[in-house]
């Protein structure tokens, strides 16, 4: 990954919502899409998710609208880190 750009990757939404609506959840969703500072979508980024309990981790692609969709997540609290070409990587 080169960061011959000064520009950092911004996480544009971000959310955990539970995969099933009927009661309790036993796994969640997290989506969101992935611009830039001036507001241009990034497409092609690798979102990694990381389970801080178990180490276990998860990742995606950003699709050529930049929104990504990480499914059956166990509940646990995520570190998610946001990397691209030509740009620094961002953790959120």
């Amino acid at each position: 990954m080169t960061t011959s750009t000064k520009f950092s990757i911004v996480c544009g939404v971000l959310c955990l919502i539970p995969s099933n609506s009927s009661g309790q959840a036993t796994t969640a969703r997290l989506t969101g899409q992935i611009t830039d500072k001036s507001g241009a979508v990034v497409s092609g980024a690798v979102v990694t998710i990381t389970d801080e309990r178990t180490g276990n981790q998860r990742q995606v692609k950003t699709n050529e609208e930049g929104l990504y969709v990480a499914v059956a997540l166990p509940p646990s609290a995520y570190d998610v880190v946001i990397a691209a070409p030509g740009f620094s990587s961002t953790e959120v």
